[in-house]
């Protein structure tokens, strides 16, 4: 409440669900606040309340009879799994199915979706709209290839209830059936998959009777966990090459229920729909999003406003296509690595009515290399690696501190006795040119080729393989634990961003620039 040293006394109000209190008492103006898990989902995105359907609903993938039912688009999820707040938000995660950088996504046009849910006394139904420049389900198949698919959980978000899986096969010169998957639970679900090549969607419109989701009533709030991957595959990458979706972290790498959003049927909605935000996604040098319009909610273009940390920026749009207009802002220069800002979109449709999203987003960590860096007394006609490695197996370390202490030859025992003989074989050559030369505590060798290195020659632990010999392994004790190694190289970057990937299952620690002093060096990532 709020008054006013000239008007004194109870003179307007706000606040969630004020109308509760005011011109009577009404209960059903409540918020209905839950209590839920933390996980991979944007927060705030990880509850979501149901609308009851405004009327019935008939499964013929056209949607007509859901005007009113909110939308939910392109929930952002963080990666790798399991990473929570700490993660890197993404609209959409790459598998690489056909082997790694088979898999892309190119933005909205590659695959976008939009998610209504509904419910009714007997069912909970689901309308997708995939926006998708190419269907791809050449395997027939219920998940591998452009699909959707649903885990159920309970309320508390602990157990699995059920997974469903809806594809239509074939690819977009030679469409084919609807397929349904029963993989786990109650099953009975129904669904109607059509897909429009002019406009490249495809709308999956799902019914899921209350016992598939193993629960005996839909009475307001009824509570379960809902998880969704809605697959990806391309023309030139077929198959299940990634995912996005509410979390789709319930399904891929293992099925797991606390990576559902928890779902609680509500009240609201609205008599007509409102144009809605998607794709909203912050790259180094800029932010971008989506209107689309919804029914007889139209975009006015001249409405748009984006604030970055509360300045207002230049938007640049694009050409509508069909409902949907992009808007971007580019800047000169990038953010700052790993630094926070703040993002507020308003638009509104040709009746005004405004649609709001504000929230947070932070830069990637990442490495600036300057010209001062640059090294100079290069010997650029010896192609390859420098190998320098220790090996002790009496003190099996985890930690990248003794890791650069073993390197130094000040490696310590837990009980703080010295570990510093290193039994690493100089006649194990593996990929190197000759044997081991001792180079202070380390035996150093010249790898010519590249480094894709194992315990073992011949194993498949790396992403080519197969994998080849660590030169100085095993060592002259015949172990090939208690490794610690580093490899050297310079490499010519042409200017620009590059992405640089390391594999090692044991961790590892990149640098570059002042390597010669590891405090010095520029980190590129461990």
């Amino acid at each position: 409440n709020d008054g006013d040293q000239d008007t004194p006394g109870q003179q307007g109000w706000g606040g969630l669900g004020a109308h509760a209190l005011v011109f009577g008492k009404t209960p059903s103006e409540t918020a209905l606040v839950t209590l839920a898990t933390s996980n991979d989902i944007e927060p705030g995105k990880e509850i979501y309340t149901a609308n009851p359907a405004k009327g019935a609903v008939v499964l013929d993938g056209s949607l007509t009879e859901w005007t009113g039912i909110p939308v939910l688009s392109d929930p952002r999820f963080t990666i790798p799994k399991g990473s929570g707040r700490s993660g890197t938000p993404v609209l959409f995660e790459l598998y690489d199915a056909g082997g790694p950088g088979t898999a892309s996504w190119t933005g909205p046009d590659d695959q976008t979706s939009a998610v209504q849910i509904a419910y009714d006394a007997d069912n909970v139904y689901f309308g997708f709209t995939v926006t998708d420049d190419y269907h791809e389900n050449a395997a027939h198949s219920a998940w591998n290839g452009d699909s959707v698919q649903l885990m159920i959980a309970n309320a508390a978000q602990n157990a699995q209830v059920a997974l469903y899986n809806y594809a239509l096969g074939g690819t977009e010169e030679a469409l084919d059936g609807v397929i349904i998957q029963h993989e786990a639970g109650p099953g009975g679900t129904e669904a109607v998959i059509t897909r429009n090549p002019a406009t490249k969607r495809t709308v999956y419109e799902i019914r899921l009777p209350k016992e598939s989701l193993g629960l005996d009533s839909l009475a307001i709030g009824t509570q379960f966990g809902l998880g969704m991957a809605i697959n990806d595959g391309d023309q030139d990458s077929p198959g299940q090459q990634g995912w996005g979706g509410l979390g789709a972290h319930a399904l891929v790498f293992g099925k797991s229920p606390s990576q559902t959003a928890l779902v609680t049927l509500g009240t609201g909605g609205t008599t007509a729909d409102l144009m809605f935000l998607s794709a909203i996604n912050s790259t180094l040098y800029g932010f971008s999003f989506r209107v689309t319009d919804k029914g007889a909610s139209i975009l006015d273009p001249l409405s748009v406003k984006l604030l970055i940390d509360g300045e207002a920026v230049t938007l640049t749009t694009s050409p509508k296509n069909l409902d949907a207009t992009d808007f971007a802002y580019t800047r000169i220069t990038p953010y700052p690595p790993a630094s926070s800002h703040t993002y507020s979109i308003e638009v509104k449709d040709t009746s005004g009515k405004s649609v709001v999203d504000t929230a947070s987003f932070k830069i990637i960590p990442y490495a600036v290399l300057t010209k001062a860096m640059q090294a100079v007394s290069v010997d650029t006609s010896k192609r390859g690696f420098i190998w320098s490695i220790f090996q002790n197996e009496v003190y099996q370390h985890t930690s990248l501190t003794e890791t650069e202490m073993a390197l130094a030859g000040q490696l310590k025992d837990a009980a703080g006795d010295p570990v510093t003989d290193n039994n690493a074989d100089p006649a194990a050559v593996g990929p190197a040119l000759g044997e081991g030369v001792k180079v202070g505590p380390l035996y150093r060798f010249e790898i010519p080729t590249v480094i894709n290195l194992s315990q073992l020659a011949g194993e498949v632990n790396g992403n080519f393989t197969p994998d080849e010999q660590m030169p100085g392994i095993p060592g002259l004790t015949f172990s090939d634990d208690g490794v610690d190694a580093e490899v050297v190289t310079f490499v010519d970057f042409p200017a620009g961003w590059i992405t640089v990937g390391v594999n090692s299952d044991d961790g590892f620690r990149a640098q570059a620039g002042y390597i010669n002093v590891p405090a010095d060096g520029v980190l590129m990532g461990e």
